[in-house]
């Protein structure tokens, strides 16, 4: 079962960024193409994300980007345009193999 990435809305008010979700599928909720989400690998290896596309063109399925994560290193990744990555619920997916990263994301 997918995991929602917890955002934080950024504004000027501030605010600090959410706790993390962990799972082998997570997902920006309502992708609007404007949140960037932070990925850290707490793990002792390499792990590798795939960005899961739910676009096709002409009948195809687009193949989705992988981003490798460093043990102990943040990435940002993002932003998702909606056009290429929402399946019909205006989600966006992120795979990954471990389950064991941590997710946030900011919403600009």
């Amino acid at each position: 079962m997918a995991t929602a990435i917890p955002t934080l809305t950024v504004s000027r008010a501030g605010g600090s960024l959410p706790a993390v979700a962990t799972a082998a599928s997570v997902y920006v909720d309502e992708n609007d193409g404007n949140v960037v989400v932070q990925v850290y690998n707490p793990t002792g290896s390499e792990v590798t994300i795939t960005l899961t596309p739910a676009a096709t063109v002409a009948g195809l399925t687009v193949t989705g980007p992988t981003i490798a994560i460093a043990s102990g290193a943040t990435r940002w990744v993002g932003p998702f345009p909606p056009a290429v990555f929402n399946d019909s619920d205006g989600r966006a997916y992120i795979v990954d193999p471990s389950g064991a990263l941590h997710f946030n994301g900011l919403r600009f």
